[in-house]
Order: structure tokens, then sequence, then C-alpha cells
């Protein structure tokens, strides 16, 4: 057993210089297996514990660190990394298989170490289990001193021998050769798949270039999952519940819920906002615009001008003994109002007074005049919500949700309270986002909900005229923003391999230019479907809107001037009742 120490000695020597780094643990049957040499270095290492078993059966203990699978959900790191040294015969080989099942699952094994220690036979046979190649930091050490480590390129799990002790930080990216199962919704812009099954979409091509930089290859289902998956009637549906339940490496792309967190990782790439559109306001005549040149409280301090100016009138009418004081007190302001003449045989005071009137007036009139103009000829724009908590201040619309049973639809049917809950008690589901986008820009007061990409997406290819127009809806503020990137199986051996190459296309501005040329291609698509479309409701709903966007000059409607037919009329029916009022009086006296 002497060839078994050196190399180990050699490899235990690399962390000296790093003592606080890992918790050593021997796990052999027999510990009579081991050179002397070897258990001296194992006992001499400096960093924690070294854990012997004397049994023939190994214990699957708690590990030094009690609770530490908790703490790992909860605080989302590691507390410890460990170097684990087995002892792999033949009589014990399934009883290991079975233990790093467990471990993929409930362990560390895209952070723990291992040392596996055999016979040469029985360690390639033990490194061909496919299990074993779930671990991501191994080599083996033969009795009689050779070395097998994981080769460079990924080769189904063969390992391969190796001249010196290797070390385990040179295999932090362990993705060259490997042939990774991805879980992908078609949901453009992120991922699509066009007519000739070619794939696209930032997702896919971010994917892509790194396979070709660093050599493994992409088997993409893209027919299987529905959504990115939520929880129903106990188990994971969609690209969640591929992730999880270990049919596929990694999901595309899916936003981190607080119950997803729980059971897988991710690699953040970029963050995803819910929000919703509708159609542009409608531009309004406004029945009451000659009332709209001065606020309320203007108006009233101009009565009261007139008010006193007649009330002052007649007081300087009646002191001089002018015929018909109360008359003249009533009518001379009235008239002066409206640029007209009167009987200007008036004592000078009353002159006076008239005279600082009819400038009151020429200011007042001046500035109501040429307000007026615009107020008639410009409409005034509909109101209609900009966010999600004035959504919820208007029941007069209808909310239509494009449900595809993710992230979006969970956040809100989880909402306990606030204005999310009562906007989710508003929900009309729509799985199909060209149905919602269209019903939500040719309907008066409807909205509809989805991820901020894919609505741009659906508006683009589905509501934009050939030439240089542009679709006529309007967007709000996000009600939500999740962060959103690739799932990954919980303490996958590929995570920390991504989570290196991530920061580098995350900052390189490729995603917003690989989501406009995936617009840019729904645009032009979008273009020239809807130029075949001439005959359909949907153009012609598209055509007028534009039509009367673009209209400059037009003329008066009867809706421009109903507030000056109705003050003429109040006018009429008081004049009539004055003067109903005058003839039964005269008739009554006689």
């Amino acid at each position: 057993m002497k060839h078994l120490g050196l190399p180990l000695s050699n490899f235990l020597e690399q962390f000296k210089n790093n003592p606080d780094t890992f918790e050593v643990t021997l796990m052999v049957p027999k510990l009579d297996l081991l050179s002397e040499l070897a258990l001296l270095l194992i006992e001499e290492y400096p960093s924690g514990s070294c854990i012997f078993s004397h049994h023939s059966k190994i214990n699957f203990g708690v590990g030094a660190i009690q609770n530490s699978r908790f703490n790992l959900q909860t605080k989302r790191y590691l507390s410890h990394e460990s170097l684990k040294i087995l002892h792999v015969t033949r009589k014990e080989i399934l009883l290991l298989l079975g233990f790093f099942k467990k471990l993929v699952y409930l362990g560390a094994p895209h952070r723990d170490r291992f040392i596996f220690l055999g016979e040469d036979q029985i360690l390639r046979e033990f490194f061909t289990a496919d299990i074993i190649s779930s671990l991501k930091y191994k080599f083996g050490i033969t009795v009689t001193g050779t070395l097998y480590k994981d080769p460079a390129i990924y080769n189904a799990g063969q390992m391969e021998t190796s001249s010196g002790y290797p070390l385990f930080e040179r295999n932090m990216n362990n993705l060259p050769g490997r042939s990774l199962k991805i879980s992908a919704y078609p949901n453009p812009p992120f991922f699509y798949v066009d007519k000739e099954r070619n794939f696209g979409g930032a997702y896919y091509n971010m994917l892509f270039h790194v396979g070709v930089k660093h050599n493994f290859t992409l088997n993409i289902d893209y027919r299987t999952p529905k959504g990115s998956g939520f929880y129903k009637n106990g188990i994971w549906n969609g690209m969640t519940g591929d992730v999880y339940y270990r049919r596929a490496n990694v999901g595309m792309f899916m936003g981190l819920t607080v119950e997803r967190f729980e059971i897988m990782d991710m690699v953040y790439v970029q963050p995803a906002i819910v929000r919703f559109m509708t159609r542009q306001p409608e531009r309004r005549v406004n029945s009451m615009a000659v009332f709209y040149p001065f606020k309320p409280l203007t108006w009233l301090t101009i009565l009261l001008g007139h008010i006193g100016s007649s009330i002052m009138l007649y007081v300087i009418l009646s002191v001089k003994k002018y015929r018909n004081s109360l008359d003249q007190a009533i009518c001379i302001p009235y008239q002066s109002t409206l640029s007209q003449g009167f009987d200007d045989r008036l004592p000078i005071e009353g002159r006076f007074l008239v005279a600082i009137f009819l400038l009151y007036m020429i200011v007042i009139s001046t500035g109501y005049q040429s307000d007026l103009v615009s107020w008639l000829a410009l409409p005034t724009l509909e109101n209609i919500p900009g966010d999600f908590p004035t959504l919820d201040k208007r029941p007069d619309y209808k909310v239509i949700f494009n449900y595809h049973s993710g992230t979006s639809y969970h956040y809100f049917n989880n909402a306990r309270s606030g204005f999310i809950k009562n906007i989710r008690q508003r929900f009309i589901l729509e799985p199909d986002i060209q149905k919602c986008v269209a019903k939500a820009a040719l309907e008066k007061r409807t909205i509809c909900i989805s991820w901020g990409p894919v609505i741009t997406r659906a508006v683009l290819s589905n509501l934009t005229l050939p030439g240089p127009f542009q679709p006529m809806v309007s967007f709000c503020e996000p009600a939500v923003s999740f962060p959103e990137g690739y799932a990954f199986q919980r303490n996958s051996i590929f995570r920390d391999s991504f989570e290196l190459l991530a920061k580098f296309w995350r900052d390189s501005g490729l995603i917003p230019r690989w989501d406009s040329e995936v617009y840019g291609r729904f645009r032009s698509k979008g273009k020239m479907w809807l130029k075949s479309q001439k005959s359909s409701e949907l153009y012609s709903k598209l055509v007028d809107q534009w039509r009367i966007y673009l209209g400059t000059v037009r003329p008066f409607t009867f809706a421009n001037v109903i507030s000056a037919f109705a003050v003429l009329m109040g006018g009429i029916i008081l004049a009539a009742s004055l003067f109903a009022g005058e003839i039964y009086l005269k008739m009554s006296l006689f």
C-alpha cells in the first residue's frame, strides 16, 4: 500500500496553505487498508477533524456542521466544503453508489471534493456509473499509485490517467464535451422556433455561442414544456418540473419566485417586468369647451365683478335720480361684456365707472377669446390608466391576462391583499398573446397583461401597418420585476460554470441587440401579414385609428358648439319665463 500514500500525501500538501477551506472525511471499511503514511498525513492535515469509520458498512451520518441543508436553503451559501476520501471495494460498490444517489439530490455534489481509493479494475468500473459523473470534483488513486482524473473534455464519464496529482481548481469549467438537456418553452423574444425549426432568441443565442466556444452541445426539448411551470396537484409542471425532476439540466428562461427558490438554482441574466398595454387615448371634443378658458374660481370672480359693478352703478344712478336706474344698472355691464353699445347719457360718475368696467372687460374678453380657439380646435385626450394602482380604481376596464401558467400568473394568483389581488379577481384568461393585444388595442377600456418583452413582440407582429407607422398602443408602468435567467437543478455541477460565463454576456450589450433583432423580424413579418389582411376588420380599424390620429384641420361638429347652444337655449327659456311672468302680473292687476 505504499504507492497509495505518496500521491495522497502530495495532494493533501496543497491545502496546507489554506487550512480553513476543507473538512476532511475519511470513509473506509477498515483502517488497515491504508498505509500508515497516508493516515499520518490525514491526521496532520490542519483543517478540521478527520472522521474514521471502523465498520464494514458505511454510516451516512450528519456532517460536521449541523443542519447544513437547512442553512443552505435559508442563507443561500455553503458554510464549508469537504474533502471526502473513500475506499471502493467490490463488496461496498453498490452501497457507495446508493450513497451518491442520495448525495446528488441532498448534498453538495458541485462543491465537495472526492478521492476514491481502490484497485485499478474496481475504480474503472466504479467511475463508469452514471451517478458518479454527477460529481464535479473527483479523482481516484489505485493501490499501484495510478491516478485517474476527469478529462479536460467530458467523454461519457470515462476517466483518464494522470502522471501527476490533479488540482481540483483546474476543473471549474466542466462544460466541454457535455450534451446538455434543455427544457425550453417557445416564447419570443426569449426563445422561438420558426417554421423551418430554426431556433432563435437571446436565451438560445447565449447558450449556442457559449456552446461553440466551450465545446458542448444542446439537446432542446421545446414540445413538452407548457410554460415556465407552477405547482399544481402535488407536482411541478412546465420547465420547472423538467428541471426539478431532473428530466433536463437547464431551464431555458425562468423567473425566480419564492417557491422556486427552494427547489432549484439560477444564473441571473436580466430583470423581467410584468406590465399591461391598452389602446392609445382617444382624442375627444369636449362639449363644455366654452367654459374651459377659465377655472371655476375665475368664473366666480368675473361674476362677482359684474354684480359689484351693477350695484355701484345702481347707487350712482339712484343718487342722481336717473330714470330706469335699475334697468340701466343691469343692462350696461351686460352690454359692455358683449361689446354692445349703450345709452351714454349718464352722470359723469357713472361714465367713469363704466369706463373702468370696459377696461376690465377688454382684458377678460381678449384672454377668453384667444384661449377659446385652442379649446374648440384641439381635442382633449381620453383619461387612461398608466399603472396598476390606477387600473385598480378603474372598474370600467376589462382586464385580459395572457395566461401561460408561469411566474407572472403565480405572482398575481398568490397576492393576499392590495391592488394586485383586486386586479386578479377581474382576470379574463387568454393563452394567445396575439388575441390579447388585439383586443386591448381595438376594444375600448380593455387592457392586456403579460411580460414586457412578450407584449412588445406581439404588438409589433400584429398591430404594425405597412409603411413608417408605429403601433397605436400605450404601455403602463411595470407591476413587478423578477430576476430571470437559466434554471438549474439544485446544487447542479453546471451552475458554477455558467455563473463564470454569465458575467460576460450580462454586460456585453448582446441581449438588447438580440431582442431588437427578434423584434425587427416579427415587425417585418407582421407588416407583410397585415398587408394581406386589407379586407379584415382588424386592418380597417387600425387604418381608421391612424386617419383620426394624423388628421390636422377638421370642420367643427355639433359637439364643438353644443355648450354654446345650451347657453342660448337657457337664455331663451329664461327670457320666455320672465316675459310670461310680466304678462301674468299685468293681467292680474286688471
